[in-house]
């Protein structure tokens, strides 16, 4: 006598690439740093300015619209960073036009996109493995639904670890460094 089937949800596998793509753009974190001036918050931005790949947001000179203008940093001074404009000689921007600091870590990214990639592909495999008649009911040795579902959602593990490195790298994981706002600004 066979059982009825076991009900099939279709959202399961929307739901499990939600959680993948929403994980891999969700790979960024917010600092707030303290006050420029502060040894400590200045400490980090030397560090920050010292790294490869460091960017700056500034604020533009005119009221423009539009993205915040990103510039790649070569150093720090205690008045403000240098930043690397086009193929011009460093320029010094002010403390006071500086929006943010970003780092982007390819690396951490791959990390992070390989576990979130293959732990939800080992779930969306277990659970069709586990639905599938991988054997026709004429045999007498069945293998159980939670091995089939185990051997499938390795096979589907490896493959969203594999995707999911690649796009984690390709997307990176993005630092944001703030800084607390000046008491006095100096003119645009």
């Amino acid at each position: 006598m066979r059982s009825p089937p076991e009900p099939r949800h279709p959202c399961l596998a929307s739901g499990l690439v939600a959680v993948v793509l929403a994980g891999l753009t969700g790979c960024s974190t917010t600092h707030d740093l303290g006050r420029v001036g502060d040894p400590g918050t200045m400490a980090q931005i030397e560090t920050l300015a010292s790294e490869r790949g460091t960017t700056v947001a500034v604020t533009p000179l005119s009221a423009r619209r539009g993205p915040q203008p990103r510039y790649e940093v070569t150093g720090a001074a205690a008045s403000g960073l240098m930043v690397s404009v086009g193929g011009a000689p460093p320029k010094l921007f002010g403390y006071d036009r500086v929006e943010s600091l970003s780092r982007r870590d390819r690396l951490h990214g791959a990390r992070n996109g390989a576990v979130i990639g293959g732990l939800s592909s080992f779930a969306l495999g277990f659970v069709l493995g586990s639905a599938i008649r991988a054997v026709p009911a004429c045999c007498e040795t069945a293998p159980s639904p939670a091995k089939v579902g185990l051997e499938v959602g390795g096979v589907f593990a490896l493959v969203g670890v594999a995707m999911g490195a690649g796009l984690g790298a390709l997307a990176g994981y993005h630092d944001r460094y703030v800084l607390a706002p000046t008491e006095t600004a100096s003119a645009r």
